[in-house]
């Protein structure tokens, strides 16, 4: 399994927590879509560094998306959505070049979007609607999404547009 660079086992029931991820270096995509998986999500996780799509969607995940997915250099498709994460939509999420997806909704994520969302120039879908964001978005964040932006999904959150 070593070798593996494809594995979706989703809507199968798996329960128990995300452990020993790190052996499957040459993924390319995760899909565990629709499991009773609990638990963080492993900072091991930043070995995958040929993954180009991560969905842990409708899981029963909880505590914060760790640092150590900074490292997720290839990574195009971020899908987290439907667990019970907590905490802020951190910088280093713009530290991902290539990304082009992020659907974070219906958790419990806090604080406010980002500036460091205006440095990802390909991405076409936002997806944050049903966590508990608050305050100003600046309207700069909305001139930089523009370039590629297709679809952002923020209801469900206090949020308001600033000049």
């Amino acid at each position: 399994l070593t070798r593996l660079r494809q594995l979706s086992i989703s809507n199968n029931q798996i329960s128990g927590s995300l452990k020993n991820i790190s052996v499957l270096k040459h993924l390319t995509n995760l899909e565990l879509s629709r499991n009773a998986i609990t638990g963080p999500i492993p900072p091991e996780l930043e070995s995958l560094d040929q993954l180009i799509s991560l969905n842990l969607s409708h899981n029963k995940l909880t505590g914060t998306m760790p640092s150590e997915m900074s490292g997720l250099f290839n990574l195009r498709v971020l899908n987290l959505s439907h667990n019970e994460l907590q905490g802020h939509l951190e910088s280093w999420i713009g530290s991902l070049p290539h990304l082009q997806r992020i659907d974070l909704g219906c958790n419990a994520l806090e604080g406010s979007l980002p500036m460091a969302l205006t440095r990802l120039g390909g991405l076409e879908y936002l997806h944050v609607p049903h966590n508990q964001l608050r305050g100003g978005i600046p309207m700069d964040v909305l001139t930089c999404l523009n370039l590629k932006i297709r679809e952002i999904f923020l209801q469900g959150n206090p949020l308001y547009f600033v000049a």
